[in-house]
């Protein structure tokens, strides 16, 4: 325990007594809503404990209230871990997330975009907060009001599909070509990815090459 922690223990401060860093502490906050109790902290030489205790009112460790008139609440800084939100709250960050997401804008961008020197803003927590359904470790929905839909997971390729046309004697551009106009170009590309390998594995022995330089590859394909 820091020396100062100590004091906060056992002493007992006269009414209307602050610590010397009061005054600082709580401008600090003031001008910045956003900076945390640890930043604080770090900026004045205490503990974000001792922060909490006499900006937000929070009980000491033996539950003795030193500031019973914080001029801030526990609602305003982050707890240990996660912040919590009550009544609906959201992070400070949402609504601009909302807009940005809109734009198009990817999570990791949006993350780099609207993070502060004093608060780091993670591309996962973004998710949890704007996609629905997410949940937290125990369980429970983390925004209910989340606006946007989750990504549909892909559904694996049907390589018996592939390996059928391979048979039939259509060439890689015809498949590919049939591929795009049912799945779209991303799945084509992955087939056309692909198709060296099934080829190989319907043709044991033959060779396979490269369509650009004409090189045996095969030995290079597994």
């Amino acid at each position: 325990m820091r020396a100062f922690e100590f004091l906060i223990e056992y002493r007992k401060f006269r009414p209307g007594e602050k610590p010397h860093w009061y005054e600082k502490a709580v401008q600090l906050k003031t001008n910045n809503p956003r900076m945390t109790a640890t930043e604080i902290g770090r900026q004045l030489g205490v503990s974000h404990y001792s922060v909490l205790v006499w900006l937000a009112g929070a009980p000491s460790k033996n539950g003795y209230i030193y500031n019973d008139n914080p001029p801030f609440t526990q609602k305003d800084f982050p707890r240990a871990g996660r912040q919590k939100y009550f009544d609906g709250a959201k992070p400070w960050w949402y609504e601009e997330a909302i807009a940005l997401r809109k734009q198009g804008m990817t999570y990791p961008a949006m993350a780099n975009k609207l993070s502060t020197p004093e608060k780091k803003v993670s591309k996962e927590r973004m998710r949890d907060w704007l996609v629905k359904g997410r949940k937290s470790g125990r369980g429970t929905i983390i925004n209910p009001d989340a606006p946007f839909e989750p990504r549909p997971k892909a559904k694996p390729i049907n390589t018996d599909l592939i390996k059928k046309l391979i048979v039939d004697k259509y060439t890689d551009e015809q498949i590919i070509e049939l591929i795009a106009d049912e799945k779209g170009d991303k799945i084509a590309n992955q087939v056309r990815a692909m198709l060296p390998k099934l080829r190989q594995a319907l043709q044991p022995g033959t060779e396979v090459r490269n369509k650009v330089t004409g090189d045996d590859i095969t030995g290079f394909v597994q």
